[in-house]
Order: structure tokens, then sequence, then C-alpha cells
């Protein structure tokens, strides 16, 4: 029995170290006056147009926007959303995802959908160091989602560990419900 509970305890601790080397989310989701239901709306005008701002990868910027808006689709609760990394002009939709790899310091969540960072607003990925992402769901210029996610240093936009953080990430931004709504069960006595 107690051979059981070492064998489960260190599982356990193999388990927390390989979500660590694969990454995660470093700063928990914000979630403003999101709707869950406003997936729908998203889904039913067309691809979502995701905002990539840095590539710390020896990869082209189309390579990088392609490994990330793949990894997006079906990561989410909801209708299946396309993401894509050009701007539909006839889409009307005020929606789109902001995403900055390795941001400077200038950058912020907060900010981030009143003004479009800037490719100065991301630094080079440091060979030894983390890479960084932030993310925000944008309402035009209104936060509606955002949080923030580390993972070890990765050489390519394809590594395993990377996708998995960006698909962890899509997740939270796009919940399935509200945490700050109230529902109907929270009248009952």
């Amino acid at each position: 029995m107690l051979r059981a509970i070492r064998l489960s305890f260190a599982g356990i601790a193999l388990a927390a170290l390989s979500a660590c080397a694969v990454g995660s989310v470093t700063q928990p989701a914000y979630v403003g006056t999101f709707d869950p239901r406003t997936l729908s709306y998203i889904a039913g005008k067309g691809p979502l147009y995701t905002e990539i701002v840095g590539n710390p990868f020896p990869a082209s910027d189309e390579d990088v926007g392609r490994a990330i808006t793949s990894t997006m689709v079906g990561a989410h609760f909801g209708p299946v959303i396309q993401f894509t990394t050009e701007r539909d002009a006839e889409n009307p939709s005020p929606y789109r995802v902001v995403l900055v790899l390795n941001p400077g310091r200038s950058v912020n969540a907060h900010s981030m959908c009143r003004k479009a960072p800037q490719p100065a607003d991301s630094i080079a990925a440091q060979t030894a160091g983390p890479l960084r992402v932030t993310a925000a769901l944008c309402a035009g210029k209104y936060r509606e989602t955002s949080l923030s996610g580390s993972i070890a240093a990765v050489n390519s936009p394809d590594d395993a560990a990377f996708r998995a953080l960006i698909r962890q990430m899509t997740t939270e931004l796009l919940p399935p419900r509200n945490p700050n709504l109230l529902s109907p069960n929270d009248f009952q006595s």
C-alpha cells in the first residue's frame, strides 16, 4: 500500500515536471465582459483575424502564423472558429486576437486592443531564456479576455511543446463561461 502511494506521488511529481517543460499560463486569464455566446457570432462571420507580433524563430512570419493559427482551431469551447493572419476587409466583425511573442516591457494585455503592438514591441528570443506569449481577444478597442504564458526555449513554431502552450492559451482565451457574470442559479436560495 505504501509503495502504491509513493508511486502515485512520483507520478504526480513527474506530471508536474513535464507540465513545466511543456509550458504554462503565467498570468491567469482576465475575463472582462466576455460572453461565450459571442463565439457563435465570431464563427458565423468567417475566419477570426489573428494579429501576431514578433517572430523569435528561424522561420518566416507566414510559417509562424500558419503554425499558430492552425493550432488554435478547435482548441476552445463552442463552435469551430477558423483563425487567420490575413485581414478580410469584407468581414464586419469587430473581434480579433492579438498575440505577441516575447513581448517587451512596454506591452501589456490591458492596452493591446487599444494600441496595436508593433514589431519593435517584441524582443528577440534569448537562446537560453523562456519564450513568453501574451494574447488578448479584442472587440474593437476593448479587451474581452487576455492572458500570458511562457515555455522553455523552443527552436520552431512546430515544436510540440510550443503548440501545446498555444492550445492551452486558446482554451483559456475563449472560455466556456465568464466567471464575472451571474447565472440564474446564483439567485436561487
